[in-house]
C-alpha cells in the first residue's frame, strides 16, 4: 500500500472515496469503470490535484495483482490516494434484506464512502442488508445495484427494470447494461420489489457477488420459481466472471 499526499478539494464532503472489487486470479470486471467512477468521485469531491494521483495509485495496484480471490480497495481523502489489498469475503449466490424497507436519508448517494458509517448502522440494526427508499420509491440495497425482471427465466425479450431513484451508479449495472440487456429505469415502490423478490423476479448486483438473486428475509419464491431464478442468476454471473481481463 502506498499512501500519496495533496492539497486542494473542490466540495465540502466526508472523507473518505472509496472504490473495491473482486480481483479473481489476476482478473477483474470492469476494472475501467471502476477507475473511471473512482477517478469522477474523487475529482467532485476533492479537486483535481487529488485525483492527478489516481494513475501512479492505480498502476501499483495493477503491479500488486496476484493469484486467489482479492478485494483491494482504493482510497481518496483531501489529503491523498492509496490503496488497501485485501482478501476477499465470502461469496453468495444470494442477497438477503430485511423484511421492512430504510428511508434513504444520505446527502450523497452518488459517493461511495462519506456515508458508509450511516448504511452500515441500518444493516446492523436490521440483521441483514436493506432496501433503500427515497420518496416512497426503491433506490437500491446498502451493498447493491436492483433490478426487476418480467418473470423468473430473464430470458430474451424479458423486459428488466431498474430503480430511477438517486444510487451510486453501479458498475456492475454498467456491465450487465452492455453485456446481457439494457434495463428500464423506472420508479419502483417497495410492494413492487416484494412482489418481484416473491416471485423470484428480483437480482442484486455488486462488484464483488456479480449477479445475485435478492430475497426478502422470511418470503420465499415457490421452488419451481426460485429455482429457475438461481439458474438465470448463476448464468449471469458466470458470463461476469468469465468476463474478467487482467488487472496487470
Amino acid at each position: 500500500m502506498t499512501a500519496c499526499n495533496a492539497t486542494g478539494g473542490a466540495m465540502s464532503l466526508p472523507a473518505p472515496i472509496f472504490e473495491s472489487f473482486l480481483v479473481l486470479d489476476g482478473r477483474v470486471t470492469a476494472f475501467d469503470l471502476h477507475v473511471a467512477r473512482f477517478t469522477a468521485a474523487v475529482t467532485d469531491a476533492f479537486g483535481a490535484n487529488v485525483a492527478a494521483q489516481i494513475p501512479a495509485v492505480v498502476a501499483e495496484l495493477r503491479a500488486g495483482c496476484g493469484a486467489g480471490a482479492r478485494f483491494p480497495k482504493l482510497v481518496a481523502t483531501p489529503d491523498g490516494v492509496h490503496w488497501q489489498d485485501r482478501p476477499a469475503p465470502p461469496r453468495t449466490a444470494t442477497l438477503t434484506v430485511a423484511p421492512h424497507p430504510v428511508t434513504d436519508t444520505r446527502m450523497h448517494p452518488q459517493f461511495k464512502g462519506p456515508e458508509l458509517a450511516w448504511l452500515q448502522e441500518q444493516m446492523a440494526a436490521a440483521g441483514n442488508d436493506v432496501v433503500l427508499v427515497r420518496d416512497g420509491v426503491v433506490a437500491e440495497t446498502a451493498t447493491a445495484a436492483i433490478l426487476v425482471t418480467e418473470d423468473s427465466h430473464g430470458g430474451a425479450g424479458t423486459r428488466i427494470l431498474t430503480p430511477n431513484a438517486p444510487a451510486l451508479a453501479s458498475t456492475t449495472l454498467a456491465w450487465f447494461a452492455a453485456t446481457i440487456a439494457k434495463p428500464e429505469r423506472a420508479a419502483i415502490t417497495w410492494h413492487e420489489l416484494s412482489a418481484a423478490a416473491a416471485e423470484g423476479r428480483a437480482v442484486a448486483l455488486n462488484a464483488l457477488h456479480g449477479p445475485r438473486t435478492l430475497q426478502i428475509r422470511g418470503i420465499e419464491p415457490p421452488a419451481l420459481l426460485a429455482r429457475a431464478a438461481q439458474q438465470r442468476a448463476d448464468a449471469w454471473r458466470e458470463r461476469w466472471y468469465s468476463d474478467g481481463q487482467p488487472c496487470t
